[in-house]
């Protein structure tokens, strides 16, 4: 099973030129034949978004990862039309920086502030 979006080309090529079943997970190359398993991103993420609606809540946000991975973005999407049409508009306010590299990039918002995991302070208001 080959997962995630850092495969190289050539390094999944020889992996499907191989005497060995490959399968790849949320990833595909185009041009490159090999059974795939990707989920429906965009639908995953508007029955999410439409869940919470339903739930009662307005003030709902998206941390978003890095853009090198599309299918993070075709959840941003999701999360934008299912905001869109319950008619509330996404609070840009809680659609975080891209974050990269884990828990010492992210930042988790609170009430008016953006509080860092690490330190437990705002990084806003100092």
């Amino acid at each position: 099973m080959l997962g995630g979006g850092d495969l190289s080309r050539d390094w999944v090529q020889a992996a499907a030129d191989s005497l060995l079943p490959v399968v790849m997970l949320d990833h595909f190359i185009p041009g490159i034949e090999l059974p795939t398993v990707v989920p429906d991103n965009l639908s995953g993420a508007y029955s999410m978004t439409q869940y919470l609606i339903e739930m009662g809540h307005e003030r709902i946000g998206f941390i978003r990862g890095p853009s090198k991975y599309w299918t993070l973005g075709e959840r941003l999407a999701g999360y934008m039309l299912a905001m869109q049409r319950a008619g509330l508009g996404p609070d840009l306010d809680l659609i975080p920086p891209r974050i990269s590299r884990g828990e010492e990039k992210a930042m988790v918002r609170c009430c008016a502030c953006w509080i860092c995991p690490i330190h437990r302070r705002c990084l806003r208001c100092e």
